[in-house]
């Protein structure tokens, strides 16, 4: 019993990462992380994300990144006082 309880644990513990390493793989190919559900399909489906994860990666995809850290002078009030 317990051991079932612990298998199910782990098995949880590695959905999230297996779902979004095939994610991440497509944005840095530019193509959309939807793709990754494609894989849920019987047969072929791994195969699709297999050769989309191969796809070589595409400079556009940078559009997937974090957009970056805000400057702390463009949110603090006394800057904005001064240039205005």
């Amino acid at each position: 019993m317990i051991s079932v309880i612990v298998s199910q644990l782990i098995l949880l513990g590695l959905l999230l990462p297996n779902i979004t390493l095939p994610v991440r793989r497509l944005h840095d190919a530019n193509s959309s992380g939807y793709f990754a559900f494609v894989g849920f399909l019987p047969v072929l489906g791994g195969v699709a994300v297999f050769v989309f994860t191969l796809l070589p990666s595409n400079a556009g995809g940078i559009r997937f990144d974090a957009p970056a850290k805000l400057d702390a002078n463009l949110i603090n009030p006394a800057v904005l006082r001064k240039q205005f």
